[in-house]
């Protein structure tokens, strides 16, 4: 019988723009239909880390 260990990265984050305001947040999914990935993929919530 053999065991595998499986090991999975966190989730990647990534700099979202809003095509209303040109706000720009950091998150790991689009905030809505309004916005536009323009950065990323990166370690931290912030941002500031690329992956």
């Amino acid at each position: 019988m053999t065991t595998s260990t499986l090991h999975a990265a966190p989730a990647a984050w990534y700099r979202w723009e809003s095509q209303l305001d040109a706000r720009r947040v950091c998150a790991q999914t689009s905030p809505g239909a309004a916005w536009t990935r323009v950065s990323g993929p990166f370690r931290d919530a912030g941002c500031r880390q690329p992956r």
